[in-house]
């Protein structure tokens, strides 16, 4: 049993390595990021949805992390606990064993068995699945996140992200900037934005980007897929909330040049990039 165990973690710590190498040589492959840590088949970020994400063809899950009112760190996506626990109130005002005591519902509402994962469940989970981490909502606490990664071995599972400037991310990763991968947010919604895009480049040497507001028919998309090249990969968002809409996904890779695409249905964009051959 010991034995099979160890296979076991091995396996996974070798798709992560995998899937990091990937991001940081930029191959021009599909990423599968997995929403809300694949929440549109299991309670949205629960530890059993990181479990299933890389059963689905994920690579990556994507979480979100709040404070607790005595300084822990939890998965939840609003400020408060009503639409997605049993509980009331601020994340913020709570504390991390009223929180992690309360239990997840599932997609129709109902209260489920689970219970809130704190983030040290989520990452030891993510360790366990084999899948790196997008760490959302929470950058500025990037160096204690950081922390808590170390202590459980999957440091080099972390994605963080956010639109900060240059120098902030710079101060706020500190030490821990060559450890962890670092993802500008760009939003395309301004004629400034690619000057933006420019200044993120020059000062952070990004591996890959996460495109907001960016819309069929305008060609600021098409002029950032031409400046970057293959040399950083491009993140989009792909219908989140709504059916699995292959055209959709088509279009982000064939003519925005995605290169990796968050989802609410792993499994099945999955099986369309097999077709694909991507």
């Amino acid at each position: 049993m010991i034995l099979f165990l160890f296979s076991c973690a091995l396996i996974a710590q070798e798709r992560v390595d995998s899937i990091r190498t990937r991001i940081l040589q930029s191959d021009g492959s599909v990423l599968i990021i997995a929403h809300r840590a694949n929440g549109s088949s299991f309670p949205e970020n629960s530890v059993s949805a990181i479990l299933s994400s890389s059963k689905m063809g994920a690579d990556i899950v994507e979480i979100d992390v709040r404070r607790t009112s005595d300084g822990g760190f939890v998965l939840m996506h609003d400020h408060t606990l009503g639409r997605t626990t049993d509980g009331k109130g601020f994340v913020s005002g709570k504390s991390l064993d009223y929180i992690t005591g309360l239990h997840l519902k599932g997609k129709d509402g109902k209260i489920t068995s689970e219970k809130v994962p704190s983030l040290e469940e989520a990452l030891l989970a993510a360790k366990e699945a084999g899948v790196m981490v997008n760490i959302d909502k929470a950058f500025i606490f990037a160096p204690e996140i950081a922390e808590i990664a170390q202590r459980t071995g999957t440091l080099k599972h972390l994605i963080f992200k956010s639109d900060a400037s240059p120098e902030e991310v710079l101060c706020t990763l500190g030490p821990w900037r060559d450890s962890v991968i670092y993802m500008p947010m760009v939003g395309l919604d301004s004629e400034e934005s690619l000057r933006k895009v420019v200044e993120v480049v020059d000062k952070l040497h990004p591996v890959m980007i996460e495109v907001y507001s960016a819309y069929k028919g305008d060609v600021k998309p098409l002029i950032l897929r031409n400046f970057l090249g293959e040399g950083c990969r491009l993140w989009y968002n792909s219908d989140l909330g709504k059916p699995f809409n292959a055209k959709k996904d088509a279009f982000l890779i064939d003519s925005f040049g995605a290169r990796a695409i968050q989802t609410d249905h792993p499994k099945e964009l999955n099986e369309f990039l097999k077709e694909r051959k991507q």
